[in-house]
């Protein structure tokens, strides 16, 4: 499994997480984050 692999998966679990009630925004947005990094290599 790729590294963006396992950080949409984490937000995958983290909007489950947040559907159910849970206040997990924070996290989010550091995913979404990661996830650009990973994906957009002008950022690095």
């Amino acid at each position: 499994m790729t590294r963006t692999e396992e950080l949409l998966a984490y937000l995958d679990r983290l909007i489950a997480l947040q559907t159910s009630g849970h206040f997990v925004r924070d996290e989010i947005a550091e995913v979404i984050d990661a996830i650009r990094y990973e994906l957009m290599p002008e950022i690095k």
